[in-house]
């Protein structure tokens, strides 16, 4: 966000932010070119079990933020 910050000092701020909305939507799309996928029926639906469902949020939120650090570890120590 620092950089963000640098930009919007440097040129007009609606600029960078219609920049980052427009670099957002062209990853999506090179994203789309390079790793193609479909989906066959029936791979769409979550299956999900009552432990999972009575979790709650802020239990959720946990265990998805240490997932994330344990990632952000291993990319880190490559």
């Amino acid at each position: 966000m620092s950089i963000v910050g640098s930009y919007m000092q440097m040129i007009e701020p609606r600029y960078v932010v219609t920049a980052i909305l427009l670099n957002m939507f062209s990853t999506f799309i090179i994203l789309s070119v390079i790793n193609p996928y479909q989906l066959e029926e029936g791979q769409d639906l979550i299956v999900t079990s009552e432990d999972e469902k009575s979790k709650a949020s802020f239990e959720m939120l946990g265990e998805y933020i240490m997932d994330g650090f344990k990632v952000a570890v291993v990319v880190s120590l490559c």
